[in-house]
């Protein structure tokens, strides 16, 4: 397995972060160190403290015919509309808040570099919280039929660091840990070619929260 301080193509210093730049092997993604201490803590506190979770009883996959509960606590906020629908089940969208509002103006910055659009939204956001390391995320692809596979995806972190593995066959695992206030983009054509997962980890005993925005197709697609 390599570390991506041993992949990467390019590394380079944004203000007073080191922003990793990965451009190999059709694995092209991004990622630093976004927000600083205090305003890391102080969106882990208002994450912590608003968002609303799912049942657990809507928290499950659908693995071989079989249901089996997630662990980690999951939910999905955005636009009017829109659904994600993942191993057999389909998640509704709770409305917008107002500190997932902001986050999502910072998610919008990436999306407009990218696409050279200034009007270029994210219009969803899927959240997991992992209690503590025995909660995980298997691997997958994020290529479901409801997601606009043309755009970025866009995953900010806080709380305790967290290991995310990309998987190819037949190439080298590539290992980032996930740090509180940080911002991981994935670029296409990534999701057509790697898995990740976030694999457990005993010695993890605290909290970790991911958001991650996407481009949602899911009303469109009705039409």
């Amino acid at each position: 397995m390599l570390s991506y301080g041993s992949y990467v193509s390019k590394i380079k210093r944004e203000s007073e972060n080191i922003q990793t730049v990965m451009d190999q092997d059709d694995l092209k993604i991004t990622y630093r160190k976004y927000f600083s201490s205090d305003d890391a803590d102080d969106i882990f506190r208002q994450l912590e403290e608003t968002i609303e979770y799912f049942p657990s009883e809507m928290s499950e996959v659908l693995v071989r015919h079989q249901k089996f509960p997630i662990r980690r606590k999951i939910s999905a906020y955005g636009d009017p509309n829109l659904k994600y629908t993942f191993s057999g089940t389909t998640f509704p969208t709770k409305v917008w808040i107002g500190i997932l509002e902001k986050m999502l103006t910072d998610a919008n910055v990436f999306f407009k570099e990218f696409s050279g659009d200034e009007n270029a939204s994210f219009n969803y956001v899927f959240i997991n919280r992992y209690k503590d390391g025995i909660d995980t995320l298997g691997i997958h692809r994020d290529d479901e039929k409801d997601m606009d596979a043309t755009s970025p995806i866009v995953t900010f972190s806080f709380g305790a660091p967290r290991d995310i593995i990309f998987r190819r066959k037949n190439f080298d695992n590539v290992k980032l840990s996930l740090e509180h206030g940080s911002v991981l983009v994935m670029y296409p054509p990534t999701n057509r070619y790697w898995y990740n997962e976030i694999p457990k980890r005993k010695k993890v005993k605290d909290i970790h929260v991911s958001l991650t925005f996407r481009k949602n197709l899911s009303a469109e697609n009705k039409v």
